[in-house]
């Protein structure tokens, strides 16, 4: 039985079990997927975040052609739920040079067209991502030479028993990023 306490109410349900506990089965997270709406500008401003192209699914480093997810793999569209017709443009970047580290799976979808409004901090699903970095005022300045659009100038706040400097910013679709700093006080913090 697992016990959760939400709200000082104390909340208890019945997990089935398995033969892995996913902690013990999940590494890491892979990639995140942000679709936008034009490829190479979200390449441009994730790149002048610090991030390099990795994957272009593409021939030689030329940027890919819009291809039917179906050609990619006969699976693919039945793991990801769409129409085998449907075609897409897609890269992988990574930040650092960290073979293991997260990559950012950039797709610029054809058919049908990328669209929607992006989330916002209310809404249900993914509202933003957030990178711990060495230094904020730093990626502050990175995120304004790159064009966008940052909610305040880097801050610095107490929480969750860490002080850190942090700020948000938009990228090309509006989707929101987060900058966050964890800051050394007197006690010894981790730097992962």
């Amino acid at each position: 039985m697992a016990e959760l306490t939400v709200a000082g109410t104390e909340l208890r349900e019945e997990l089935p079990m398995t033969s892995l506990p996913m902690e013990r089965n999940n590494l890491q997270i892979f990639h995140i997927n942000l679709n936008v709406r034009d490829l190479e500008a979200s390449a441009r401003f994730y790149a002048a975040l610090g991030f390099r192209i990795v994957n272009d699914f593409g021939v030689g480093g030329v940027p890919t052609e819009a291809r039917r997810v179906g050609d990619k793999d006969p699976a693919l569209p039945r793991i990801l739920g769409v129409d085998p017709d449907s075609r897409s443009r897609a890269i992988l970047m990574r930040l650092g040079e960290d073979p293991r580290a997260t990559l950012l799976d950039l797709i610029q979808w054809e058919e049908p067209r990328t669209g929607g409004e992006p989330a916002h901090m209310s809404q249900a699903g993914m509202a933003r991502l957030c990178f711990k970095v060495k230094d904020a005022d730093g990626a502050y300045a990175a995120a304004q030479a790159a064009g966008a659009q940052c909610l305040s100038e880097p801050l610095t706040i107490d929480l969750g028993g860490t002080r850190q400097k942090v700020f948000c910013c938009l990228d090309p679709d509006g989707a929101i990023l987060e900058f966050m700093e964890f800051i050394k006080t007197g006690k010894r913090e981790s730097s992962d």
